[in-house]
């Protein structure tokens, strides 16, 4: 294949609507990031401001650690996984202390 050959391959029509699509796609990848990353620096600021969305935010992530330490019992339970899993429901069980520590510490104003 020569230099030609090349250049014909790149820019015939199949080949710019591939370019073309993946500059869209491109495109659409980031502006799903940058609207995330927006809405990700918002919460950051209301968690700051807000104590009782903070407080909620603390109740949530406890909760979530609580699910996944319930689904690593079960699976140990049903044999889907290893007996090894339990050695990191520790971590997990901590981590819910934690949490619900925080959200027992924090201050929300009364409605």
């Amino acid at each position: 294949m020569n230099e030609s050959d090349l250049a014909v391959a790149l820019f015939d029509e199949q080949g710019l609507k591939t370019a073309g699509i993946a500059i869209l796609v491109v495109f659409g990848i980031m502006a799903v990031l940058i609207f995330s990353v927006m809405r990700w620096i918002k919460t950051a600021e209301r968690l700051q401001s807000d104590s009782s969305y903070r407080k909620r935010h603390w109740i949530l992530m406890a909760v979530l650690y609580l699910f996944g330490a319930f689904n690593v019992i079960g699976g140990v339970a049903k044999g889907s996984l290893p007996p090894l899993t339990l050695l990191g429901l520790p971590v997990s069980v901590l981590l819910v202390w934690v949490y619900l520590r925080a959200a027992t510490r924090e201050k929300a104003p009364r409605q």
